[in-house]
C-alpha cells in the first residue's frame, strides 16, 4: 500500500468523476465520500474512460520484485502479490445504488483488462491475486455499509465466485474478508485522496485516527460461514483467505474465537489471521493468537487491513511483531 494503493478504491474515483456520462452526487449522512449517478439517456455500453492503472503500478512494482528475486532477497518460491477491490466494493463506495447494475458491466470490463494487462507482465506461476472484500459484513444483514442499500446473500456470493473465475488457475487466488480500516490515521489516510479532487475538511495532517475503532459483534461468525461457502463453492481453486479480528471480539480469549470453529477449510488452503493488535501490543497479540489457536488447527498471522495508512511508529511496530511471532510459532 504504497503510492497511488494507499488510496485503495479510491484511485478510480477520478475516471467516474471526469466522465462526462455521470454526474457526482454530494456526500450524504451515511458516506462521507461523494458517489457518481450514471446521467439520464446515456448508454453504459457505449461509455469510454480512461484506465484504473493497477496494470501499471504493478508492473514498475514487479520490476523491483524481480530484482529483489535475482540478489536473492526474496526467496525464488515467493509469489508477486496483487490485491484488488471487488467489483461489489467499488461499486458500493462510488457509484449511486441506482446506477449501480447498470454501470457493473462497465467496471467489470476495466477491471478485466487490467488483469490481463498484469498476466502479459508476470507469469502466472509466479502470481497471487487477493480480492478485497469490503462488502462481507452485509453476509449478516444484508445491508452495505456507507448507506450502500442491499444486497442479498446469493448475489454477494456470486459477486466473489465471478471474480475468482477471471484468473487462471497457476494464478494464486485469495480474499480478505474486510471490516474497514479501523487502525487508519487522518494523514495516511484522507490526506492522500487529494490527488484525486476530493474535497475534504478539517485538519488533513492529523494523526489521529479516522474513525473511533469499533467491535463488530458476531463477526467472527460471519466470517467463518461466508469463507467456508466461498472455500466449498468457488468454481476454481481458493489458495488463502485473510480474515480480520482485533475488532471483531470484544474479549481476547477462546470463547470470543469459537466462532472459527466452524470453518471448513480444504487441505491445500490457508487462513490468515489478522491479529496484530496495534492498541494491546506484543502481548495482547500473542493472547489473540492462543486464543485463536484453541479452535483452529492452523492459521497464519497477518495485520488487520493493511499497513499502509497506519502511523510510522505502528508501521514499525507490525513489522517488528511480525517477525519476532513467527520466530515464536510452532508449526501446526
Amino acid at each position: 500500500e504504497i503510492g497511488p494503493g494507499r488510496r485503495w478504491l479510491f484511485q478510480e474515483w477520478s475516471l467516474y468523476r471526469d466522465s462526462p456520462d455521470f454526474d457526482v452526487l454530494a456526500p450524504s449522512s451515511e458516506s462521507p465520500f461523494p458517489r457518481v449517478a450514471l446521467r439520464a439517456g446515456v448508454d453504459p455500453a457505449a461509455i469510454r474512460m480512461g484506465s484504473l492503472n493497477y496494470a501499471g503500478n504493478a508492473a514498475e512494482s514487479y520490476a523491483v520484485f524481480r530484482r529483489r528475486k535475482a540478489d536473492g532477497t526474496l526467496p525464488a518460491h515467493t509469489r508477486f502479490l496483487v490485491s484488488f477491490p471487488t467489483p461489489g466494493t467499488s461499486l458500493t463506495v462510488l457509484v449511486d445504488e441506482r446506477s449501480r447494475a447498470a454501470v457493473a458491466p462497465l467496471h467489470g470490463r476495466y477491471l478485466r483488462e487490467c488483469i490481463d494487462e498484469i498476466l502479459a507482465v508476470v507469469p502466472p506461476d509466479e502470481l497471487a491475486v487477493c480480492w478485497d472484500v469490503r462488502e462481507a459484513e452485509a453476509w449478516e444483514h444484508g445491508v452495505l455499509p456507507w448507506g450502500g442499500g442491499t444486497v442479498t446473500r446469493e448475489d454477494l456470493l456470486g459477486g466473489l465466485l465471478t471474480v475468482a473465475g477471471w484468473l487462471p488457475e497457476p494464478v494464486e487466488l485469495g480474499f480478505h474478508l474486510c471490516y474497514g480500516d479501523q487502525n487508519a490515521r487522518i494523514d495516511r489516510a484522507l490526506a492522500t485522496l487529494r490527488p484525486e479532487g476530493f474535497a475534504l475538511d478539517g485538519d488533513l495532517t492529523s494523526t489521529d485516527r479516522l474513525l473511533p475503532a469499533r467491535i463488530f459483534p458476531a463477526y467472527l461468525g460471519v466470517l467463518a460461514h461466508l469463507t467456508t461457502e466461498i472455500f466449498a463453492r468457488c468454481p476454481r481453486r481458493v489458495d488463502f483467505v485473510h480474515l480480520p479480528t482485533v475488532h471483531a471480539v470484544e474479549t481476547i480469549d477462546a470463547t470470543a474465537y469459537r466462532p472459527l470453529a466452524a470453518l471448513e477449510v480444504p487441505e491445500h488452503a490457508e487462513v490468515h489471521l489478522g491479529v496484530v493488535d496495534l492498541d494491546g501490543g506484543l502481548d495482547a497479540t500473542r493472547r489473540h493468537i492462543e486464543a485463536a489457536a484453541t479452535v483452529l488447527p492452523r492459521f497464519g498471522i497477518s495485520p488487520e487491513c493493511g499497513i499502509g495508512r497506519v502511523s510510522s511508529d505502528e508501521f514499525a511496530f507490525t513489522l517488528d511483531a511480525l517477525r519476532v511471532l513467527a520466530t515464536e510459532m510452532v508449526p501446526r
